[in-house]
């Protein structure tokens, strides 16, 4: 664009980055928006350099996200090998536009955030620390300018900005938490701050924030201090440790169904009610399916013992 806003300039690339206009790689930004390097013939991806000649990087990637698939082992290929349908934003992690901001910091944030916890639960071996998705130090922490931005970033994300006003700041506290996690020790609080913050460790795996607008002023309302419920049964349902909350009562109709209750149907044995303990990380989404209980509702996701109870009722 020049300073008019006008279409300057037009660069047309191949599938793997070469340039297809005449005089090859151009000095400034080009491919997927890095930075061309046309001395070297590379593309500069922030952690390492892409050969768009060889479709591959030069370096060896330090973190394996996604460790369960095949592909991802390949620690030299860029974007899946399909760049096509992929794209890699910080030369460590490939994702699909398709997928969503979403699918941007699951894929690219999570494994990088279990690393983390795993270090600070102990675990010290580097073969087991790489399996978990990470093994060097590719970034180093501004932390001052970064930390600004990311508080910035995640009032944006959790607004009432349109949808999209809050792609990018989302996509940049995803880059943040990964570029912050390759530094495994000095910036693990620094990721668990970002990633928590949108996301919140279940034992069914991770769960993470709706930006749907009912979601979003589903968050709001619990974070004045809305009053939330649980239902269960008997010897088959956490209590105060419960992570699973609603914003209505576990009594009203066709609950169990709309919340997807894994542990009973129809009514429920005992209700709970309480706020939200200050500073407790949660996210509200809507409760997936389980068994013949199909889900579809807003739920609240806390960390276990989350909830301050106001009261134990049981039928």
């Amino acid at each position: 664009m020049d300073a008019n806003g006008a279409n300057a300039e037009t660069r047309l690339y191949k599938p793997w980055g070469e340039p297809r206009y005449p005089g090859g790689m151009q000095p400034g930004f080009g491919f997927t928006g890095q930075r061309g390097e046309p001395a070297l013939g590379l593309y500069d991806y922030k952690a390492r350099f892409y050969d768009p000649a060889l479709g591959r990087f030069i370096q060896a990637d330090s973190i394996v996200p996604g460790a369960g698939n095949p592909s991802a082992w390949d620690r030299y290929a860029y974007a899946l090998n399909n760049p096509v349908r992929y794209t890699d934003p910080s030369g460590h992690c490939s994702f699909s536009f398709n997928d969503g901001i979403w699918g941007f910091l699951q894929s690219c944030v999570v494994d990088v955030l279990d690393a983390v916890e795993a270090y600070q639960e102990g675990e010290r071996r580097p073969d087991v620390l790489t399996m978990h998705a990470t093994g060097g130090t590719d970034f180093l922490v501004e932390t001052a300018n970064q930390i600004h931005q990311l508080n910035s970033d995640l009032q944006t994300v959790f607004s009432d900005a349109p949808l999209s006003e809050r792609l990018l700041p989302a996509v940049n506290v995803g880059s943040f938490a990964v570029g912050t996690a390759a530094t495994i020790v000095g910036g693990a609080q620094l990721v668990k701050a970002g990633v928590e913050t949108i996301s919140v460790k279940t034992p069914y795996g991770r769960a993470w924030q709706s930006l749907d607008p009912d979601a979003l002023s589903l968050r709001r309302q619990v974070s004045g201090g809305a009053e939330i419920y649980r239902g269960g049964a008997l010897g088959k349902t956490n209590v105060a440790e419960g992570q699973f909350w609603a914003p209505e009562n576990p009594l009203n109709p066709g609950y169990a169904s709309r919340y997807g209750a894994g542990s009973y149907s129809g009514l429920p044995d005992f209700v709970i009610g309480g706020n939200l303990k200050p500073d407790t990380p949660f996210i509200t989404r809507h409760a997936p399916g389980v068994g013949s209980n199909a889900g579809g509702a807003l739920e609240i996701v806390t960390r276990a013992n989350g909830v301050h109870i106001n009261y134990f009722f049981m039928r």
